[in-house]
């Protein structure tokens, strides 16, 4: 099973469905694509989709708390002044998906493979520096920040989408084409984008 959700960086993308697996709001979780290259052994070298969660009220993820490297770069950013409670950390599960193929990057279903278990050990040092890389430059504080933008931007996009279609009668939006479609689409993120601009 699979659903599809919008990616800033590749728009609607087809990810799979976690429902089994998680028992909150599938929808809410983040993504985060790994892509491991040169690595030992050879097999582990692929593209990979995380998914977690940084809601509040779930527990901080203690597995990924407790990497060596992680604790260390928290402890030197809590030395320095800083509270862990301040931070955004990963909380709930932690997914890792493993994909192959990389001639369609929106298609999981296509991509989608099982880790095996042999790769697990590995995977956990590359777990480990990305966690700690993202600690250390504020990555899940960047993020949030990235999707309350685009969250923006789909909002207005929509609103000035509806507007223009309210304006044509139901017999013409009914006879449509898609390039027509596509035409209002692009004039709708145009004047978003123009909007976005002046606001800043």
């Amino acid at each position: 099973m699979s659903t599809d959700q919008f990616s800033p960086k590749y728009g609607f993308v087809t990810e799979p469905d976690l429902s089994e697996l998680w028992e909150g709001d599938c929808s809410k979780l983040k993504m985060q694509r790994l892509v491991v290259v040169e690595m030992d052994p050879p097999e582990i070298n692929t593209e990979y989709w995380s998914f977690y969660s940084i809601d509040p009220n779930l527990p901080v993820n203690k597995s990924l708390l407790s990497f060596p490297k992680v604790k260390s770069a928290i402890s030197k950013s809590t030395a320095t002044g800083g509270r862990f409670e301040d931070r955004l950390f990963y909380r709930g599960d932690y997914f890792l998906v493993r994909l192959e193929d990389e001639t369609d990057k929106t298609n999981f279903e296509a991509r989608g493979q099982s880790i095996h278990p042999s790769l697990i050990p590995p995977l956990r040092g590359i777990i480990e520096r990305h966690i700690t890389g993202s600690w250390e430059d504020k990555f899940l504080e960047r993020q949030v920040k990235s999707d309350a933008y685009f969250d923006r931007v789909g909002k207005m996009e929509k609103a000035f989408k509806e507007k223009l279609m309210s304006q044509i009668s139901p017999e013409e939006r009914s006879s449509m084409s898609k390039d027509m479609e596509r035409r209002i689409d692009l004039l709708a993120a145009i004047s978003t984008s123009a909007k976005m601009r002046q606001s800043q």
